[in-house]
């Protein structure tokens, strides 16, 4: 499983491939939620997609900049990427649309979690 070093916050995809829902999280709340120092197995572990209803997450670090090597700071402008699963028959922009809808109706769901 991955180490995370350190990192404040990571990218979290859904594991199941055809779905790449994504958001940015900070990892300090599930760390002090779960009592440990590094959340990253708990994380992939047990989060469950919003799009698609999968357990199970993939992480992917953020960015380093080039010049300070720092890390990138958290992305509020864009902290998630709707993603989920497109239908055979339809193209990407319907299935952009219809995945945007689905997103839109859970967000009583998930928003008491992860405030807009």
């Amino acid at each position: 499983m991955p180490r995370l070093n350190g990192t404040p916050w990571v990218w979290v995809y859904c594991a199941n491939y055809l779905c790449s829902h994504a958001r940015a999280v900070a990892l300090t709340p599930w760390a002090i939620r779960w009592g440990v120092d590094d959340p990253a197995d708990l994380i992939c572990k047990n989060f469950r997609c919003v799009m698609c209803g999968r357990r199970g997450a993939v992480l992917n670090m953020p960015g380093v900049e080039h010049e300070s090597k720092a890390v990138r700071p958290y992305p509020v402008e864009r902290p998630v990427s709707i993603g989920g699963v497109r239908l055979i028959p339809e193209s990407c922009t319907a299935g952009d649309k219809r995945c945007a809808a689905i997103y839109a109706s859970r967000r009583e769901v998930w928003s008491h979690f992860w405030p807009c």
